[in-house]
């Protein structure tokens, strides 16, 4: 039966309930999908993004190694397979969610871990981490930032047990396990008194403030001049997101960033900010893990109330 391989697949190939948390949490969004009939309407209705709705389904996808939805229309239909497997799909998440409420008195849960994050991300997981201590007080988070680059190979080695990142190539190894939570567009950012101009004016005649090139967010801003085809005016290279957003502001210059999710660009008043025409570019967020972890309950948990998280 289908069902019978999917459930032994998860287990084969980890050994732990834990991670099979976020499969069983894009299960629930495959669901939804086949209830509201959109993406749109199930992201309304389990709190999450369209995109990153879109993000769980090709995850999915990738990891069944088959389409579920028949795309040659604006509504989400599922195909015949997606059809084929959604009843057995149901009867998984009824079973783990059986498993859940059968566990939920098994004690708090205690002992220490270590998080890393982007630093656009730490209010977020730092608000996170506050409510898992209020219910979990003897549990104990390490938190700490750094460069994307640095997260994901600290994850690799162990020195993370779960980090907040960019996507990578890094997340298709077999020992770490991607999971994503939302994406952000690039945009064109430069002072107000550049209001009014054209792009491949402000961007030729102003000095450009490039993003770390080594960064996986530079790289994607890298890809995404390309595509524009526009020549740069380099004036400072910077691995810093908040340094560049003030120099714009200074009118130092302008700039190419992914639309950091809760900035106030657009309602700043030094700030223009513009999406780019034809480039459909963006920075993709999200949770980096390892597949064995001594911390596993830990992970999962810390996992998923980040999936979980209101999103504007």
């Amino acid at each position: 039966m289908i069902f019978l391989s999917l459930e032994m697949s998860f287990y084969h190939e980890t050994g732990t309930l834990g991670v099979l948390m976020a499969n069983i949490r894009f299960f629930k969004t495959f669901v939804a999908i086949s209830q509201h009939g959109t993406f749109s309407g199930a992201a309304e209705k389990i709190g999450l993004t369209q995109s990153a709705v879109s993000l769980q389904m090709n995850a999915l996808e990738q990891d069944l190694r088959h389409p579920l939805f028949d795309r040659s229309s604006r509504v989400a239909k599922l195909n015949s397979f997606g059809q084929s497997i959604l009843p057995q799909v149901e009867r998984l998440i009824k079973l783990y969610d059986e498993i859940r409420v059968a566990s939920a008195g098994a004690g708090d849960i205690a002992g220490s871990i270590n998080v890393g994050s982007l630093i656009s991300m730490m209010g977020e997981v730092s608000s996170v981490i506050a409510k898992l201590k209020l219910t979990h007080p003897r549990l104990n988070v390490h938190l700490a930032t750094d460069k994307s680059n640095e997260l994901n190979r600290r994850a690799e080695t162990g020195e993370f047990d779960l980090v907040i990142s960019v996507r990578s190539s890094a997340y298709a190894r077999s020992q770490l396990m991607w999971t994503p939570l939302y994406s952000e567009p690039m945009v064109l950012l430069a002072h107000r008194s550049s209001r009014g101009q054209s792009m491949e004016g402000i961007i030729k005649e102003k000095h450009f403030l490039r993003f770390d090139k080594t960064q996986q967010t530079g790289i994607l801003i890298n890809r995404a001049l390309q595509k524009l085809g526009i020549k740069t005016n380099d004036f400072l290279e910077i691995n810093s997101l908040e340094a560049i957003v003030e120099l714009v502001r200074q009118g130092v210059g302008v700039s190419i960033l992914p639309f950091v999710r809760n900035a106030t660009w657009t309602s700043d008043p030094s700030l223009h900010v513009a999406p780019l025409p034809s480039v459909s570019i963006s920075r993709t967020i999200g949770i980096l893990e390892r597949r064995e972890s001594e911390q596993q309950q830990i992970v999962s948990l810390i996992r998923d109330y980040l999936i979980n998280a209101p999103r504007d």
